[in-house]
């Protein structure tokens, strides 16, 4: 690192909600694109709260733009168990983390997002957040989904 070290976790990690705490009703979510080529590292939280559903997916795709242009998965990034489902799931969460090596950025599918299905059921209450580790830029820039942050140094 350089000469001096940033020791606050905001200034090494960038968060940003992609999914406030809704329904995800008979089927997916309309997915949010974040360029991946600004962190080593990155990853998808994903917070159930109620969930009726048998089975909660999560697969972290790429795309060549944030539109989503030829998107395809990023291979063994991936929940498909019922650990996020029904009575074992509701009120858990559960954390896909990838290196940014396993993403064809050679070919510009540096834009990554999730896609999330719930199925079996009527309705699961979940949030999503996105974090970006070890930034390019430090400290990141946050979006406007971030309303404070509060340092108490020693």
């Amino acid at each position: 690192m350089a000469a001096h070290q940033i020791r606050r976790l905001s200034e090494n990690l960038f968060i940003q909600q992609i999914k406030n705490i809704a329904s995800l009703v008979d089927g997916t979510f309309p997915a949010t694109y974040l360029d991946a080529s600004k962190w080593a590292r990155f990853a998808f939280l994903i917070s159930v709260g109620a969930s009726d559903d048998t089975a909660v997916t999560a697969q972290v795709v790429q795309a060549t733009a944030a539109a989503g242009t030829g998107k395809k998965n990023v291979t063994g990034a991936v929940i498909t168990n019922t650990s996020l489902a029904s009575a074992s799931g509701s009120n858990k969460w559960a954390m896909i983390e990838v290196d940014q090596e396993h993403l064809d950025i050679a070919n510009d599918f540096a834009w990554v997002s999730l896609d999330v299905a719930a199925t079996g059921g009527s309705a699961t209450t979940m949030s999503i957040f996105f974090f970006g580790i070890e930034p390019s830029v430090k400290p990141p820039v946050f979006g406007s989904d971030k309303a404070e942050i509060v340092y108490l140094d020693g």
